[in-house]
């Protein structure tokens, strides 16, 4: 009755429909140190492996996700770019200000 499923208008069921519908694959949640640091395997950390369409969920609370971005491309020095309507963004950095408490939750699009 509202005009959107759970999915569309709530940033947890959103969340949910990725996780359980096999749209989408979590690749890592973790803070800005976490996704950003090389690895072996990543040696351009985790988000520097996301690719223009994948997506990006802001946690803010435990177990609470407030905001999605899409991966739209990259900057001259591979610097991850999204777009997002909750805050009216365009080609800006990933990481949005968000403070050094802030989870993110990679997703791959399939």
């Amino acid at each position: 009755s509202s005009g959107g499923s759970d999915a569309w208008v709530r940033t947890d069921g959103f969340k949910n429909f990725l996780l359980y519908s096999g749209y989408g694959r979590l690749v890592v949640k973790g803070t800005f140190e976490k996704i950003a640091l090389p690895t072996p395997d990543h040696p351009r950390g985790y988000i520097g492996d996301m690719q223009p369409g994948d997506l990006i969920g802001y946690e803010l609370k435990k177990g609470d996700v407030d905001h999605f971005a899409v991966i739209v491309g990259f900057d001259e020095n591979g610097y991850p770019l999204v777009n997002c309507h909750t805050t009216d963004r365009y080609r800006v950095p990933f990481d949005l200000g968000w403070d050094k408490t802030t989870k993110y939750l990679l997703f791959h699009i399939r």
